[in-house]
């Protein structure tokens, strides 16, 4: 991930990137109410019934899963542009051959 000049983001930045876009996609009423309390977010993450001592692990685990398919698909988005972009380049030197 990089900022708008280019430059890696930090841990941070990312994490907070992260729950910045969780928070966005939550409900809107329900986000706005959830927001305000972390243990009511985590339990609308991680659902009613786990316990206190138990979220931090939960949501350690739901971040890491949730960054784990972040690299997945940009890895797929971007075997996807160079492919794109290896059919763009041999249609044109057939196109130059022919």
């Amino acid at each position: 991930m990089t900022t708008d000049t280019g430059n890696p983001q930090n841990g941070e930045d990312l994490e907070a990137e992260v729950a910045s876009a969780a928070d966005a996609s939550a409900d809107g009423a329900e986000a706005q109410a959830t927001a305000q309390d972390p243990l009511e977010l985590a339990r609308a993450l991680l659902g009613e019934d786990a316990a206190p001592e138990d979220m931090g692990g939960l949501l350690v685990a739901k971040l890491q899963a949730a960054l784990a398919e972040i690299e997945t698909l940009k890895d797929a988005g971007l075997r996807a542009l160079a492919e794109s972009e290896n059919i763009r380049r041999r249609a044109e030197r057939e196109k130059t051959e022919a």
